[in-house]
């Protein structure tokens, strides 16, 4: 049997698991950091659409931090924290650029959890099990390799423009706009209609944003899917005892998840 160890919590801050399970998501989402900025340009070419007093202050120092300030950093520096943690956003096509180590060690856990739980009634459970076990040794490593203070300064800089343009992008005044009703208050995790998706494919059709960021509702719902999938399985990974079988299962259970969330994205 093969176990893969798990690397020892920081001593401050978000967890361990914590802290990469929503840089992972965040990522995954990174494409919100970019439409709130163009929200935040229109304001200035479209005063006279943004009447509504509910619409957020912080919408002014993203127009005039973005790239910037330590706090906004822009596509391009975010892309620089980001891809020796995670290789290219989920949000875009792999390609050959994207077989960071991450990537890599990812495709053969999916693999792994998909092969387990797709598995025939009478295939003996034993050696998918182990398996399973064996490819989480290549992805906690990887993990591990980067964990300490450079990934906490860098996941605070992504942290902090996600949550701003998340404000910008929920606010009512935001909403009136583009014609939409306000997004939920947990937005866009755990929101449970496609009210913020909406919103992001009427802000697609009226403002001047790359084609990438052009969303229909539903393949947005697949994307904050495949972000939410991502992020809780890679809490397990990291948190969950494989020894045992409760954890073995939660960790097959949330990756199975995440690799159906990935190909349903991907092949949108």
């Amino acid at each position: 049997m093969i176990r893969a160890s798990m690397p020892q919590e920081p001593q401050e801050g978000l967890s361990y698991a914590d802290r990469f399970a929503e840089l992972y998501s965040r990522w995954t989402l990174d494409g919100l950091d970019e439409i709130a900025y163009a929200v935040a340009m229109d304001l200035v070419a479209r005063p006279h659409m943004y009447v509504n007093d509910a619409i957020p202050d912080v919408i002014v120092r993203l127009r005039m931090e973005y790239g910037t300030a330590v706090q906004f950093p822009n596509a391009a520096q975010r892309a620089s924290l980001m891809t020796q943690l995670f290789g290219k956003s989920d949000m875009q096509k792999p390609d050959a650029a994207s077989a960071a180590s991450f990537q890599a060690a990812r495709a053969v856990f999916f693999m792994a959890a998909t092969a387990y739980t797709e598995r025939t009634q009478n295939a003996p459970a034993a050696p998918l099990e182990d398996r399973v076990r064996s490819s989480l040794v290549p992805l906690r490593a990887h993990f591990a390799k980067l964990k300490g203070r450079g990934i906490a300064l860098s996941g605070d800089q992504i942290l902090n423009c996600f949550n701003a343009a998340v404000e910008v992008l929920k606010s009512p005044g935001v909403a009136i706009v583009f014609g939409q009703d306000q997004v939920e208050e947990v937005w866009p995790f755990g929101a449970s209609n496609p009210k913020g998706a909406k919103l992001i494919e009427a802000i697609g059709a009226v403002l001047p944003i790359a084609n990438e960021l052009k969303f229909t509702s539903t393949r947005f719902v697949l994307l904050q899917r495949l972000a939410t999938a991502g992020g809780v399985c890679i809490k397990d990974v990291l948190t969950k005892d494989d020894s045992a079988p409760t954890g073995l299962g939660a960790i097959v259970t949330s990756g199975y998840a995440w690799a159906s969330a990935y190909r349903d994205f991907q092949q949108g």
